[in-house]
């Protein structure tokens, strides 16, 4: 082989071969010494749930809508967040290392730069969780998003309730953790942020509260350790380790980011945008922007997931990770070892690379990693292909910012979405190619409007980079979900609960139902059996006695009338009660004892032994659905016995936005100037380069 390739070589030299085909030739050489991607070397992945919060978007659909519009995410600091922090602005004790001495106080309004900023960070329902209010105020705020977007994605998959309770279920989620708890830092010192604040627990707790016993662990690989978390679950499930997985990341920003003129942003001026703007293989490119959010999976085998008739959002064929080991710089990025992951995890996938519709690419913005990240996937695809432009590739870096440990799941996020709606969503400030990025030579194009995503041979399918300023790279591969056949209805009435801690919530939760449903209409059976399976069965209960034949939406606006006290609809029950011990002898509305409970449960199964396995009547289900409203826990899945049914994705629980924070640490200043040490008194300049302290010794001061 070597010998052809040295011929090759000596007729170009002799311009005997034209360059173009000299290097044709060569790469059909080596295409005859690479493994090509042919079978899959593991069982797909499925992906049964998903949730998280985003730069202007509160939920998965919402951070789509926001994409597909191009809308630019990049703001101020929130001034309702801004308020949590102005103490240590104020404070000189605190401002002496965060900021430069030279900046006048009166502009320290400017302190914070443009971000992808969440609208808030401090609310948390802690009574949905269990979880006492002293413990919840020194959670730190990555732990407190975290578990209530882990339980989102777990009612998204169908899985909500005690479901999941003493399961095999794993638990990896990704947060870059160069700074310890800021959160700790700004607030009152008190015993529970030893918990509240240890990195590890973030995700230990989530297997705490709901008892899973499969891995658990926090991921850092810095940039990618949110899609290496979600590799590193898949291949838990596919070794056996777990059954089940729930994997994601989280960026937060307590205090915000500080602007290019205050000493925490000097070391990373090299990779700040120097105008706010993230301009992703664009010739104008300068640096990213950091952004924050927070979003987690529920990951299954795809045999499983079909065999339970999961909900499944997309399939992941395949993933690889690796690292640039001795690259040309500790920090650099290399080429090579990016195209060599993602090869890998084509092979594993299995799939011809011809067959990719789009790449969500790592595209940071940045003048060092756009060129090499685009030179690591050419040379991916030419070891396979010589076609140009077919594959379009874009970044939501230039919407909402740079997400750190949760830019990978964000990616996941933007591919699966796409793929659902059938659009590819655009790369905004993009015009003018950059030119150190061969477009016209290269399998890529920049997707950079709006456009429609039309199958052609096969499902659509596309992959995603994550690079981490660690060196750890990793690429997946996704597909769309197969097709499933709708099921037969077997019976001629169903139950459809609905369940909250108080008739708040409930009213919320129907309505989030009703304008899900008229965007997305269900199949009755399986929406009633999500509900009934699927979801919490909490003391303020609605149950609705439904039929196909009777108009969904006008019973749902019925039950919202029944909600508010207005009046009384025939199959429509509401009702909640409050647990009390049996010896409590005066009994007010709604007390229910441990032992009318057990009264109500016993009825409540005598009813469903009795039902026929065929065609329900309504009046047959009425007394059901009464003892459920009035507390009795109802077996439905004994109702659906012999009748398989799928589960859905639904709007979940709505959380109470309550605010938990802790009070601001304050310290006492002795003196206009004081001490930052013993040994050293002030500040007195600095730079980008060096900071000068300065201290006064006299032999009158002890």
């Amino acid at each position: 082989m070597s010998a052809i390739k040295k011929y090759i070589l000596e007729q170009v030299a002799k311009r005997a071969l034209a360059q173009d085909d000299a290097k044709r030739l060569l790469n059909e050489l080596a295409d005859g010494t690479r493994p090509a991607a042919g079978a899959a070397t593991a069982e797909p992945i499925a992906i049964v749930g998903m949730a998280g919060r985003f730069p202007r978007a509160a939920d998965a659909e919402a951070f789509w809508q926001v994409l597909r519009n191009g809308v630019n995410c990049i703001r101020d600091f929130p001034r309702a967040r801004k308020q949590d922090f102005d103490h240590i602005l104020r404070n000189p004790s605190y401002t002496e290392f965060l900021i430069d001495t030279t900046i006048p106080p009166e502009h320290l309004e400017q302190a914070h730069a443009p971000a992808g900023y969440l609208d808030e960070i401090d609310k948390f329902d802690a009574a949905f969780f269990g979880i006492p209010p002293a413990e919840a105020t020194f959670m730190d705020p990555h732990q407190r998003a975290v578990l209530e977007v882990t339980w989102e994605a777990m009612e998204d998959a169908g899985y909500g309730g005690q479901s999941l309770n003493g399961s095999n279920t794993g638990v990896f989620i990704g947060k870059e953790g160069t700074n310890y708890s800021l959160y700790r830092y700004c607030t009152v010192s008190h015993p529970m942020q030893l918990t509240g604040s240890w990195e590890s627990v973030m995700a230990s707790r989530i297997s705490y509260l709901f008892d899973f016993h499969g891995p658990c662990m926090l991921v850092d690989t810095a940039c990618s350790a949110g899609l290496v978390s979600i590799h590193m679950a898949a291949q838990s499930i596919l070794s056996g380790e777990c059954e089940q997985a729930l994997a994601g990341g989280i960026n937060l920003s307590v205090t915000g980011e500080f602007g290019r003129g205050f000493q925490g942003s000097m070391a990373m001026d090299a990779v700040e945008s120097r105008d706010g703007v993230i301009r992703t293989f664009d010739a104008r490119a300068n640096g990213t922007v950091w952004g924050e959010g927070v979003a987690v999976v529920m990951l299954k085998r795809l045999s499983r997931a079909l065999a339970d008739r999961d909900p499944i959002h997309a399939v992941i064929l395949g993933s690889a990770i690796n690292n640039d080991g001795a690259s040309s710089g500790l920090t650099a990025p290399d080429a090579k070892t990016q195209e060599e992951v993602i090869v890998r995890a084509w092979q594993k996938a299995g799939i011809d690379p011809t067959s990719l519709n789009y790449i969500e690419a790592h595209g940071t913005g940045t003048v060092l990693g756009d060129p090499i990240e685009f030179k690591g996937l050419t040379g991916a695809f030419r070891r396979f292909t010589q076609q140009r432009q077919f594959c379009a590739i874009g970044s939501l870096k230039t919407n909402m910012g740079h997400l750190v440990a949760a830019s990978g799941v964000a990616s996941l996020f933007k591919v699966v979405k796409s793929i659902q709606h059938r659009e590819m969503a655009p790369t905004i400030n993009f015009g003018q190619p950059n030119p150190y990025i061969n477009f016209l030579d290269s399998p890529l194009y920049v997707c950079d409007t709006l456009q429609p995503w039309v199958a052609t041979d096969g499902p659509r399918r596309a992959a995603l980079s994550s690079f981490g300023f660690s060196h750890t790279n990793c690429h997946m591969v996704i597909e769309e979900a197969p097709a499933v056949q709708p099921l037969p209805q077997l019976r001629g009435s169903y139950c459809l609960t609905l369940a909250a801690h108080d008739r708040a919530a409930l009213t919320t939760q129907l309505e989030r139902l009703r304008a899900h449903l008229m965007q997305q209409p269900q199949a009755l059976a399986d929406l009633c059996y999500t509900l009934n399976t699927g979801r919490g069965h909490y003391p303020h209960r609605l149950a609705l006695v439904v039929s196909p034949e009777l108009d969904l939406q006008r019973q749902l606006a019925r039950a919202g009338a029944v909600l508010k006290g207005e009046t009384q609809v025939a199959g429509i029950y509401y009702g909640s009660h409050t647990m009390v011990s049996d010896k409590k002898r005066q009994l007010e509305p709604g007390d229910l004892s441990d032992s009318a409970k057990k009264g109500l449960n016993e009825q409540a199964a005598a009813l469903l032994a009795a039902l026929p396995s065929g065609a329900v009547q309504p009046a047959v289900l009425a007394p059901l659905a009464q003892l459920y409203v009035a507390g009795a826990d109802i077996d439905w899945r004994r109702y659906y016995s012999g009748e398989p049914r799928y589960r859905l994705s639904l709007p979940t629980y709505p959380l109470s936005r309550n605010r938990v924070w802790a009070d601001p640490k304050l310290t006492r200043v002795t003196s206009a100037a004081p001490r930052l040490h013993p040994l050293v008194q002030q500040r007195v300049a600095s730079g980008p380069q060096e900071i000068l302290f300065e201290s006064r010794f006299s032999v009158a001061e002890q």
